[in-house]
Protein backbone atom coordinates (compact mmCIF):
# COMPACT_ATOMS: atom_id res chain seq x y z
CA UNK A 1 0.00 0.00 0.00
CA UNK A 2 0.71 3.46 -0.48
CA UNK A 3 0.57 6.83 2.07
CA UNK A 4 1.74 9.84 2.64
CA UNK A 5 0.73 12.78 5.43
CA UNK A 6 2.15 14.96 7.92
CA UNK A 7 3.67 13.82 10.80
CA UNK A 8 2.75 15.92 14.16
CA UNK A 9 6.17 16.40 15.10
CA UNK A 10 6.79 18.42 11.87
CA UNK A 11 8.04 16.74 8.58
CA UNK A 12 6.27 15.34 5.46
CA UNK A 13 6.04 11.62 4.78
CA UNK A 14 6.05 11.75 1.03
CA UNK A 15 5.33 8.33 0.07
CA UNK A 16 5.08 5.07 2.54
CA UNK A 17 5.01 1.39 1.19
CA UNK A 18 4.71 -1.53 2.88
CA UNK A 19 2.82 -4.79 3.50
CA UNK A 20 0.92 -3.72 6.77
CA UNK A 21 -0.62 -5.88 9.95
CA UNK A 22 -1.59 -4.86 13.12
CA UNK A 23 -3.17 -6.83 16.39
CA UNK A 24 -3.61 -5.26 19.63
CA UNK A 25 -0.17 -5.96 20.81
CA UNK A 26 1.83 -6.16 17.71
CA UNK A 27 2.31 -4.07 14.32
CA UNK A 28 4.55 -5.18 11.57
CA UNK A 29 5.54 -3.63 8.39
CA UNK A 30 7.67 -5.32 5.77
CA UNK A 31 9.38 -4.65 3.44
CA UNK A 32 9.05 -0.79 4.37
CA UNK A 33 10.31 2.25 2.08
CA UNK A 34 9.45 5.30 3.69
CA UNK A 35 10.56 8.44 2.00
CA UNK A 36 10.49 12.11 3.53
CA UNK A 37 11.97 15.39 2.03
CA UNK A 38 15.23 14.58 2.93
CA UNK A 39 15.20 11.09 4.16
CA UNK A 40 14.97 7.50 2.62
CA UNK A 41 14.56 4.49 4.98
CA UNK A 42 14.14 0.78 3.63
CA UNK A 43 13.57 -1.97 5.84
CA UNK A 44 10.95 -3.87 8.33
CA UNK A 45 9.91 -2.83 11.14
CA UNK A 46 7.78 -4.72 14.31
CA UNK A 47 6.39 -3.55 17.49
CA UNK A 48 5.09 -5.70 20.24
CA UNK A 49 3.45 -3.61 23.44
CA UNK A 50 0.55 -5.12 26.01
CA UNK A 51 -2.86 -3.42 25.44
CA UNK A 52 -3.01 0.17 26.09
CA UNK A 53 0.75 0.74 26.16
CA UNK A 54 1.57 2.67 22.69
CA UNK A 55 0.69 6.09 24.63
CA UNK A 56 4.15 5.30 26.06
CA UNK A 57 5.64 4.63 22.98
CA UNK A 58 9.07 5.77 24.49
CA UNK A 59 9.28 3.52 27.05
CA UNK A 60 7.08 0.21 26.72
CA UNK A 61 6.75 -0.05 22.95
CA UNK A 62 9.37 -3.11 21.94
CA UNK A 63 11.06 -2.59 18.52
CA UNK A 64 12.51 -5.18 16.51
CA UNK A 65 13.83 -2.77 12.91
CA UNK A 66 16.33 -3.85 10.44
CA UNK A 67 17.36 -0.97 8.06
CA UNK A 68 18.83 -1.64 4.78
CA UNK A 69 21.20 0.93 3.10
CA UNK A 70 19.06 3.87 4.38
CA UNK A 71 19.61 7.88 4.30
CA UNK A 72 19.18 9.76 7.50
CA UNK A 73 18.96 13.59 7.42
CA UNK A 74 19.80 15.21 10.74
CA UNK A 75 17.46 18.13 10.17
CA UNK A 76 14.59 15.67 10.46
CA UNK A 77 16.55 13.21 13.45
CA UNK A 78 16.24 16.69 15.38
CA UNK A 79 13.05 16.13 15.56
CA UNK A 80 13.85 12.81 18.07
CA UNK A 81 16.47 13.98 19.15
CA UNK A 82 17.20 17.60 18.84
CA UNK A 83 21.42 17.38 19.44
CA UNK A 84 22.20 16.52 15.80
CA UNK A 85 23.76 19.23 13.35
CA UNK A 86 22.28 20.90 10.56
CA UNK A 87 22.08 19.83 6.76
CA UNK A 88 24.06 16.50 7.58
CA UNK A 89 23.35 12.94 5.30
CA UNK A 90 24.00 9.57 7.81
CA UNK A 91 24.19 6.45 5.37
CA UNK A 92 22.94 3.79 7.92
CA UNK A 93 22.64 -0.14 7.70
CA UNK A 94 21.60 -1.61 11.10
CA UNK A 95 19.61 -3.87 13.13
CA UNK A 96 17.89 -2.38 16.12
CA UNK A 97 15.47 -3.70 18.85
CA UNK A 98 14.58 -2.75 22.63
CA UNK A 99 13.05 0.29 23.27
CA UNK A 100 13.46 4.10 22.00
CA UNK A 101 14.86 5.30 24.99
CA UNK A 102 16.93 2.36 25.30
CA UNK A 103 18.26 0.82 22.27
CA UNK A 104 20.61 -1.48 20.64
CA UNK A 105 22.40 -1.29 17.66
CA UNK A 106 23.87 -4.12 16.02
CA UNK A 107 25.18 -5.26 12.69
CA UNK A 108 25.92 -1.57 12.07
CA UNK A 109 27.39 0.86 9.78
CA UNK A 110 26.79 4.84 9.28
CA UNK A 111 28.34 6.87 7.00
CA UNK A 112 28.68 10.71 6.34
CA UNK A 113 29.31 13.27 3.96
CA UNK A 114 32.87 13.73 5.53
CA UNK A 115 33.91 10.43 4.46
CA UNK A 116 33.89 9.34 8.45
CA UNK A 117 32.68 5.44 9.37
CA UNK A 118 31.58 3.51 12.07
CA UNK A 119 31.70 0.00 11.75
CA UNK A 120 30.37 -2.03 15.24
CA UNK A 121 27.22 -2.78 18.09
CA UNK A 122 26.00 -0.07 20.19
CA UNK A 123 24.05 0.51 23.12
CA UNK A 124 22.06 3.67 23.34
CA UNK A 125 20.45 4.34 27.48
CA UNK A 126 18.40 7.48 27.78
CA UNK A 127 18.33 8.59 24.62
CA UNK A 128 14.86 10.67 24.60
CA UNK A 129 13.72 10.49 28.41
CA UNK A 130 16.79 12.00 29.90
CA UNK A 131 19.31 13.21 27.46
CA UNK A 132 21.76 14.56 30.59
CA UNK A 133 21.96 10.88 32.03
CA UNK A 134 22.46 9.38 27.98
CA UNK A 135 24.92 6.59 27.83
CA UNK A 136 26.70 4.71 24.89
CA UNK A 137 28.27 1.51 24.63
CA UNK A 138 30.11 0.46 21.92
CA UNK A 139 31.68 -2.28 20.46
CA UNK A 140 33.82 -0.79 17.52
CA UNK A 141 35.01 -2.46 14.62
CA UNK A 142 36.22 0.60 13.05
CA UNK A 143 35.96 4.48 13.78
CA UNK A 144 37.21 6.79 11.42
CA UNK A 145 36.61 10.12 11.93
CA UNK A 146 38.27 13.55 13.32
CA UNK A 147 37.35 15.58 16.06
CA UNK A 148 35.81 18.24 13.51
CA UNK A 149 33.70 15.82 11.82
CA UNK A 150 32.43 14.24 15.37
CA UNK A 151 31.78 17.86 16.34
CA UNK A 152 29.84 18.27 13.64
CA UNK A 153 27.51 15.78 13.81
CA UNK A 154 26.77 16.11 17.43
CA UNK A 155 28.37 19.86 18.31
CA UNK A 156 26.46 20.44 21.66
CA UNK A 157 26.75 16.98 22.99
CA UNK A 158 30.38 16.83 21.87
CA UNK A 159 31.54 20.09 21.70
CA UNK A 160 32.55 20.46 25.17
CA UNK A 161 33.08 17.07 25.96
CA UNK A 162 36.12 16.69 23.20
CA UNK A 163 39.14 18.38 23.86
CA UNK A 164 40.21 21.22 21.19
CA UNK A 165 44.11 19.14 21.46
CA UNK A 166 42.22 16.26 20.08
CA UNK A 167 42.06 18.26 16.42
CA UNK A 168 46.03 17.80 15.87
CA UNK A 169 45.37 14.51 15.39
CA UNK A 170 43.13 14.03 11.92
CA UNK A 171 41.72 11.82 10.82
CA UNK A 172 41.48 8.73 13.25
CA UNK A 173 40.63 5.43 12.79
CA UNK A 174 40.39 3.26 15.97
CA UNK A 175 38.76 0.12 16.98
CA UNK A 176 37.83 -1.31 20.92
CA UNK A 177 35.26 -0.56 23.13
CA UNK A 178 34.43 2.13 24.62
CA UNK A 179 31.29 3.94 27.17
CA UNK A 180 30.28 7.40 27.15
CA UNK A 181 28.36 8.94 29.73
CA UNK A 182 28.11 12.56 31.63
CA UNK A 183 31.82 13.49 29.91
CA UNK A 184 32.89 10.58 31.54
CA UNK A 185 34.83 7.82 29.23
CA UNK A 186 36.05 4.02 29.70
CA UNK A 187 38.09 2.71 26.71
CA UNK A 188 40.19 -0.05 25.19
CA UNK A 189 41.15 0.70 21.80
CA UNK A 190 43.61 0.73 19.22
CA UNK A 191 43.86 3.73 17.05
CA UNK A 192 46.24 4.65 14.18
CA UNK A 193 46.46 8.26 12.69
CA UNK A 194 48.67 11.00 11.28
CA UNK A 195 50.64 11.42 14.80
CA UNK A 196 51.23 7.27 15.21
CA UNK A 197 49.63 4.39 16.87
CA UNK A 198 48.37 4.25 20.16
CA UNK A 199 46.74 1.54 22.41
CA UNK A 200 45.11 2.61 25.58
CA UNK A 201 42.92 1.48 28.42
CA UNK A 202 41.68 4.34 29.95
CA UNK A 203 39.20 5.94 32.41
CA UNK A 204 38.37 10.03 31.90
CA UNK A 205 36.46 12.31 33.57
CA UNK A 206 35.32 15.80 33.17
CA UNK A 207 36.03 16.08 29.35
CA UNK A 208 33.76 19.38 29.57
CA UNK A 209 36.75 21.15 30.89
CA UNK A 210 40.39 20.51 29.62
CA UNK A 211 41.97 22.01 32.51
CA UNK A 212 40.11 19.75 34.99
CA UNK A 213 39.79 16.68 33.22
CA UNK A 214 41.36 14.03 35.18
CA UNK A 215 42.40 9.88 33.62
CA UNK A 216 44.23 6.80 34.56
CA UNK A 217 45.11 3.78 32.91
CA UNK A 218 47.33 2.48 30.58
CA UNK A 219 48.96 3.92 26.94
CA UNK A 220 50.73 2.04 24.75
CA UNK A 221 52.39 4.51 21.83
CA UNK A 222 54.51 3.85 18.73
CA UNK A 223 56.09 6.61 16.70
CA UNK A 224 53.54 8.73 18.24
CA UNK A 225 53.85 12.62 17.95
CA UNK A 226 52.74 13.07 21.27
CA UNK A 227 54.05 16.67 21.46
CA UNK A 228 51.44 17.94 18.89
CA UNK A 229 48.19 16.38 21.74
CA UNK A 230 50.17 18.32 24.43
CA UNK A 231 51.19 21.24 22.60
CA UNK A 232 55.03 21.07 23.29
CA UNK A 233 56.98 21.62 19.88
CA UNK A 234 60.11 20.63 21.21
CA UNK A 235 58.96 17.13 21.86
CA UNK A 236 58.85 14.37 18.45
CA UNK A 237 57.79 10.90 17.91
CA UNK A 238 57.46 8.87 21.05
CA UNK A 239 57.35 4.88 21.25
CA UNK A 240 56.51 3.86 25.09
CA UNK A 241 54.58 1.59 27.44
CA UNK A 242 53.23 4.14 30.49
CA UNK A 243 50.63 3.53 32.98
CA UNK A 244 49.20 7.37 33.63
CA UNK A 245 47.27 9.25 36.31
CA UNK A 246 46.82 12.75 35.86
CA UNK A 247 44.94 15.79 35.23
CA UNK A 248 44.80 18.35 32.15
CA UNK A 249 44.95 18.81 28.66
CA UNK A 250 46.72 21.92 27.88
CA UNK A 251 50.66 22.97 29.09
CA UNK A 252 49.40 25.23 31.90
CA UNK A 253 47.01 22.29 33.65
CA UNK A 254 49.19 19.55 32.98
CA UNK A 255 49.76 17.50 36.11
CA UNK A 256 50.12 13.40 35.12
CA UNK A 257 52.21 11.11 37.46
CA UNK A 258 53.42 8.28 34.52
CA UNK A 259 55.20 5.31 34.98
CA UNK A 260 57.05 2.76 32.65
CA UNK A 261 59.09 2.17 29.51
CA UNK A 262 59.99 5.04 27.21
CA UNK A 263 61.84 2.73 24.47
CA UNK A 264 62.61 6.26 22.35
CA UNK A 265 61.81 9.91 22.78
CA UNK A 266 62.80 12.92 20.47
CA UNK A 267 63.01 16.55 22.41
CA UNK A 268 65.11 19.69 21.38
CA UNK A 269 66.08 17.30 18.39
CA UNK A 270 67.39 14.69 19.97
CA UNK A 271 66.26 10.87 20.71
CA UNK A 272 66.79 9.15 23.88
CA UNK A 273 66.25 5.32 23.87
CA UNK A 274 65.17 2.71 26.62
CA UNK A 275 64.13 4.80 29.55
CA UNK A 276 62.74 3.72 32.48
CA UNK A 277 60.29 6.73 33.90
CA UNK A 278 58.55 7.30 37.32
CA UNK A 279 57.53 10.45 38.26
CA UNK A 280 55.50 13.83 37.38
CA UNK A 281 54.79 15.30 34.16
CA UNK A 282 53.99 19.01 34.63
Amino acid sequence: KKLSFDDHRGFFVENLVTDFSMTKTSLYLEKLNLKTKESLLVGTVKMDYKQGDLKYFVNKVNLNIAIEKSILSTNELNIFYNEFGKDKKLYVKTHAFGTLNNLKLANTIIADDLNSQIIGTFELNNLITNPKDFKITTNLDRLFISRANAVSLLPRVLGKSLPEQLSAVGMLDLNGAIQYSNYELEADVNAVSNLGKAHAKVSMTKLNQPKLATYTGDVVLEDFHIGNIIGQKNIGKTSLNLFIDGQGFDSKSLNTIISGDVYSFEFNGYNFRDIIIDGNLK
